[in-house]
């Protein structure tokens, strides 16, 4: 009988083990890490096949690859002293490979909730508590994901090296019903004023390019007149050139007839002396 309990007791132990599963399996884009009676060990593993002690040992699939984590309805208190709400903030972030030990050790498996979701919403709050409502809403909206990261960023640098904050989006902030109705008519009158002025630089930029095309038109049609008053004035020269040399070849054919006519009479007297 006593052997038949034995028997049983290392069956159990057996299925016992068995469950344990001491082969295990660390995914592509993470590092496994392991604890053995509640000691964190100081060693991780790729991604691949593993095996550990059962019962003993414990591990975990920690993501070190690049990773998005979602925080939901963060509220923000403006310094207007209205209170709006994100519905959704994106950060992306990454654990660093060489110091996840640190990390674990420091913040156990909890590390992402300490120092990403629950940072983020009291870095949200600090971040509105300076800033308007018209701010947040609308001149600084834009602004808010950078002067976030960089501020979450300068807190992880100090107490979480091990964690890095890649990029942060946000969507835009809810409003309370009545804000949200001044906000669209502003909207509403600002589109209005945009479109407006948009077609009186339309009128200023077709009178621009009606004048332009004018005093084209008279600085062609006057280059014109330019030309041809210039081609009449040297078609007169060469006009008054041409009589000129006919004049003057005219001139030098009456002299020389007149010359000729001289010597003949002057002969003729002569013959008659």
């Amino acid at each position: 009988m006593a052997g038949m309990d034995v028997l049983v007791a290392l069956a159990g132990v057996l299925l016992a083990l068995i469950s344990q599963k001491p082969l295990h399996r660390i995914e592509e884009g993470s590092v496994g890490v392991y604890w053995r009676g509640g000691r964190l060990l100081n060693m991780t593993s790729a991604p691949g096949y593993h095996l550990q002690w059962p019962i003993l040992t414990k591990h975990a699939n920690v993501q070190v690859s690049f990773k998005t984590s979602v925080v939901l309805d963060v509220p923000c208190g403006t310094a207007s002293g209205v209170l709006v709400r994100f519905q959704q903030v994106e950060i992306v972030h990454r654990l660093r490979p060489h110091l996840v030990l640190d990390t674990m050790r420091n913040y156990s498996l909890r590390f992402e909730k300490l120092w990403i979701e629950d940072v983020t919403y009291h870095e949200i709050n600090v971040l509105c508590s300076k800033y308007t409502l018209h701010q947040v809403y609308i001149s600084h909206f834009d602004q808010l994901d950078e002067l976030l990261q960089a501020r979450m960023s300068a807190l992880l640098a100090q107490w979480a090296p091990g964690l890095e904050i890649m990029s942060i989006r946000f969507t835009k902030p809810d409003l309370p019903a009545a804000i949200r109705e001044s906000y669209e008519l502003v909207d509403e009158e600002k589109i209005k004023l945009l479109m407006a002025t948009q077609a009186q630089r339309n009128v200023v930029k077709r009178a621009e390019t009606d004048l332009r095309t004018a005093v084209l038109a008279s600085e062609t049609a006057s280059s014109l007149s330019i030309i041809h008053m210039q081609k009449l004035y040297e078609q007169t020269l060469a006009t008054q050139n041409i009589s000129r040399i006919q004049n003057a070849m005219s001139l030098s054919r009456a002299k020389d007839i007149a010359d000729a006519t001289f010597c003949t009479y002057t002969k003729y007297i002569n013959i008659e002396i």
